[in-house]
């Protein structure tokens, strides 16, 4: 028998839990003014002008460090250099949740999460085929056959994936849970 994986989508999963700048991001954070989202009004985030919070002084290693891992994805997926063009800050706090939505007008997209409680919500990301298989049916889960999956957050993790993969959040169930989010685009 021969086997043919075909079409497979790549996260590339980072642990920063032990990086000295997490902590600064967080000190940055509480100078800032969250505000409710329009898009999604159970979230509360810092927007991504002039140029993000990675255009901080106190951050310029830390962008370089997600720049690099951010060039590890494009590497693995065989298209040009890519780098974070836009970055923002997201807060949920207890019962408060992420609509699924996917990231128009970017390569990567990416979730580094600077602070996550026990019980913060974990980042579901969906495929975009649950909606074409109309008939099939699974006896058990495979990698073949999921139309979702939750990667459990913790402080330092950084997942980068396809922009055009939706995801979402389920309610959180912790007093706080402060994500960078990014997105990028050619060099």
């Amino acid at each position: 028998m021969k086997e043919t994986l075909l079409f497979p989508t790549v996260i590339h999963e980072y642990d920063f839990s032990s990086d000295p700048d997490l902590e600064k991001i967080v000190k940055i954070s509480e100078t800032l003014d969250f505000k409710q989202h329009r898009y999604f009004p159970n979230s509360t985030y810092v927007g991504n002008s002039p140029g993000g919070i990675l255009d901080h002084p106190e951050l310029e290693v830390m962008r370089d460090k997600l720049n690099n891992c951010v060039k590890k994805w494009a590497d693995n997926m065989g298209c040009p250099p890519i780098h974070i063009n836009h970055n923002w800050l997201n807060r949920l706090a207890g019962g408060e949740r992420v609509e699924r939505h996917r990231h128009e007008m970017s390569i990567a997209s990416g979730a580094f999460y600077i602070h996550a409680d026990p019980g913060s919500a974990g980042l579901i990301v969906h495929s975009p085929l649950e909606q074409l298989r109309m008939f099939e049916q699974s006896a058990r889960n495979t990698w073949y056959n999921e139309n979702f999956r939750e990667f459990p957050c913790y402080s330092g993790l950084l997942l980068i994936f396809p922009a055009w993969l939706p995801h979402d959040t389920l309610p959180n169930n912790s007093n706080n849970r402060l994500v960078l989010s990014f997105n990028t685009t050619y060099k």
